[in-house]
């Protein structure tokens, strides 16, 4: 079935045009519009009735919607619990969009067609002719942990949370550390290694030794401990590495398993506190998911009230560290 990136790629034309088409905006010029007309046809493209009623505000609803990468992370269903519990009090409903960088079109096409009073977009990067898109079908338009300039973004300080875990990690006076994370970079990774690093470099400068592993939301959780697993064992191996920061619980994890093939006791720090990981008795920082799905949804309820602050509100919420040696 075509998406409106299929139309916009056969018109020549962006996708921001492209829905101002469907909303019959007088803004698009007549020969343009045509080539979009002309583009629908060809692919058989049958907007939604329903889009383009609420694109001419025609209806209005009590749902909204949330754009998530990866529903099974045990982090994002903190948030989504926040969410969740905040909105069901205002007798509110929730669609859950799950998106990856492979279905975006796909999604992004289906999220258009939902009559939605506004829309969470959690930890995934919006192109800026989607964000342009966005905002004519839903406002507010809130982004949670992720900042995105010129709109209402809540996030946690990923920066702090790195030189928590180096702090902690420094108390063990280590002689070397691995960094286990992501490959492909994520916003969040990228500011817990920069806090940690520099953290560690005005600190008390020692060799660091990194680890990135290939994740996919479609693998099982245990391929990415057994992954964290293999790659704890290979910088002990190589390096003589007895301390570690995990860019999350989850490949923490992996360090424990790990330690059942390493005869010497390694010091470990993971990232999330998952609601398992003091089962596990693993030292870790909190995130505050649970109250950024909260507060991210009392901001969604109040501008619908009083719409449009300027400046957009921002709000850093700030990570802890948990001990549990």
């Amino acid at each position: 079935m075509a998406t409106i990136y299929d139309i916009a790629k056969r018109a020549g034309v962006s996708i921001a045009t492209v829905s101002r088409v469907l909303q019959k905006s007088s803004k698009v010029k007549p020969e343009t519009y045509a080539k979009v007309l002309h583009a629908m046809q060809e692919l058989n493209y049958t907007p939604s009735a329903i889009a383009q009623r609420l694109a001419n505000k025609e209806i209005t609803s009590s749902t909204f919607g949330i754009l998530i990468p990866d529903i099974s992370n045990l982090f994002f269903i903190e948030i989504l619990r926040g969410i969740y519990d905040t909105i069901r009090l205002q007798e509110n409903n929730i669609l859950l969009f799950s998106i990856t960088p492979q279905s975006r079109a796909t999604v992004f096409d289906r999220v258009q067609k939902e009559n939605l009073q506004g829309l969470f977009v959690i930890s995934f990067p919006l192109l800026p002719e989607e964000q342009d898109v966005f905002r004519q079908f839903f406002s507010p338009l809130i982004f949670l942990e992720n900042i995105q300039p010129g709109y209402p973004s809540l996030f946690i300080n990923n920066y702090k949370g790195g030189e928590l875990a180096a702090e902690y990690l420094l108390s063990h006076h280590p002689s070397s550390i691995g960094l286990i994370g992501e490959k492909g970079s994520p916003f969040p990774q990228i500011e817990r290694f920069i806090g940690f690093k520099e953290y560690i470099q005005k600190r008390h400068p020692l060799p660091l030794y990194e680890e990135y592993l290939t994740i996919d939301a479609h693998f099982p959780y245990e391929s990415y401990t057994e992954m964290a697993r293999e790659a704890t064992i290979k910088l002990y191996a190589q390096y003589g590495v007895k301390h570690f920061f995990f860019y999350s619980d989850v490949l923490a994890y992996g360090g424990i398993k790990a330690q059942k093939d390493i005869p010497e006791k390694i010091i470990m720090i993971g990232y999330d506190d998952i609601p398992t990981s003091s089962a596990f008795h693993l030292t870790t920082i909190h995130q505050p998911g649970y109250e950024l799905g909260k507060k991210g949804a009392e901001l969604m309820l109040s501008l619908i009230k009083n719409p449009s602050p300027t400046p957009p509100p921002r709000l850093c919420l700030e990570p802890t560290l948990i001990v549990r040696d």
